[in-house]
């Protein structure tokens, strides 16, 4: 893991790239097979893994909450950087 960038008075750096990540996201707890899953594919697809679950969950939920009749087609060709 990272460490945390301080300035000499202790606080942390507005560039901290932990914080910035974290920033406005809440912990999900997952199962470690589905993140073996996750990790592979990221690296299969050359992309972030917090994109790919970010994608996949908002996809997952807005279908099920808006449009619960339709199928889920997901497209992580689609998915910027």
């Amino acid at each position: 893991m990272k460490e945390n960038q301080k300035n000499p008075e202790g606080l942390f750096s507005f560039n901290d790239p932990i914080l910035n990540e974290r920033c406005g996201r809440s912990a999900v707890y997952i199962e470690n097979s589905i993140v073996d899953k996750l990790n592979a594919l990221s690296l299969q697809k050359e992309i972030d893994r917090g994109m790919l679950v970010d994608y996949f969950l908002s996809i997952g939920v807005n279908t099920v909450m808006h449009c619960p009749e339709q199928s889920i087609v997901f497209n992580v060709e689609e998915i910027d950087e």
